[in-house]
């Protein structure tokens, strides 16, 4: 028995943004003292500490703002601090995944993994590609996120 819940959108018309303007695309050199505090929330203290698969000693790379890398990184950032995170990974040539979705402990229960969400699926429907989703079944709270922004489940 599978234990994942996938969705997906394809249809930016079918999308419920979430808006924030404190929304923006991470640039992983400017930003990686914020990222180091953010990951530091979720005990990843080390530069090899893997938190949802990315990790301090790669990021730069994998997350470039050119786009040479496995994907881009967004965040909801406040006073310099960043409370929420997501990620998309360029998966294939029909879908990007929305990835290492997270909100830090203290600021849980804000809409602030939705406004991420929108805003990441939003950079992929107009980047022409449908945006799909993975979390563990038991995650009722990150399926009610997907559902929120106009996700519909499917199976791979």
């Amino acid at each position: 028995m599978n234990s994942s819940y996938y969705a997906k959108i394809t249809d930016i018309n079918e999308l419920r943004c979430f808006c924030s303007d404190d929304v923006r695309f991470l640039d992983p050199e400017e930003d990686f003292e914020l990222l180091k505090e953010y990951f530091s929330n979720f005990g990843i203290h080390t530069d090899t500490d893997t938190y949802f698969g990315i990790n301090l000693k790669d990021v730069k790379k994998e997350y470039a703002v050119d786009g040479s890398g496995i994907g881009r990184l967004c965040a909801l950032v406040e006073n310099r601090r960043i409370l929420s995170l997501a990620g998309v990974e360029f998966c294939s040539k029909e879908a990007w995944e929305i990835r290492a979705v997270s909100t830090h402990p203290d600021h849980t229960g804000r809409g602030f993994s939705k406004a991420v969400c929108s805003f990441a699926a939003k950079y992929v429907l107009l980047s022409g590609r449908a945006a799909i989703c993975e979390t563990h079944l038991s995650n009722s709270a990150m399926r009610s996120v997907m559902h929120r922004i106009g996700m519909k489940q499917y199976r791979p």
